[in-house]
């Protein structure tokens, strides 16, 4: 598998998010108990979030750090808990999906240096794991 060759690790994640265990709650994503991550069914970056940050990457890591709140990445183990199972959760796979599609081509042609630092202050990695 080469560096870009990503759908067999996207596959498995949507496997995972799938089959998360049944002690998790099961969230709708309407209602009075909706799920903590609706947000993410369907996200597109906001154009003034990709215009404070600089690029659709940079709005798509700032929206992840409000949903699994930043200071979870920055203190700790930085560990980002699945605290849910359901559809919301789910569409983490669709997301880094799309990303992984639209910004392969520009993974091809960057050298590896940022032409601007602060462009691409949001772009961090990301790890989940569920709780039980």
């Amino acid at each position: 598998m080469s560096d870009l060759d990503l759908g067999p690790i996207l596959d498995k994640l949507q496997l995972l998010l799938e089959n998360l265990p049944n002690q998790l709650p099961l969230k709708p994503i309407t209602g009075l108990d909706a799920s903590h991550y609706v947000s993410l069914i369907g996200f597109k970056p906001d154009n003034e979030l990709v215009d404070l940050t600089g690029s659709k990457a940079g709005a798509l890591n700032v929206h992840l750090e409000r949903v699994f709140e930043y200071a979870a990445r920055s203190t700790g183990d930085g560990i980002l808990p699945i605290l849910e199972r359901g559809p919301a959760i789910c569409a983490m796979h669709d997301i880094l999906s799309d990303y992984c599609n639209e910004f392969q081509e520009v993974q091809l042609t960057n050298s590896g240096q940022p032409d601007d630092e602060d462009s691409h202050r949001h772009d961090r990695g990301w790890s989940m794991v569920w709780e039980t």
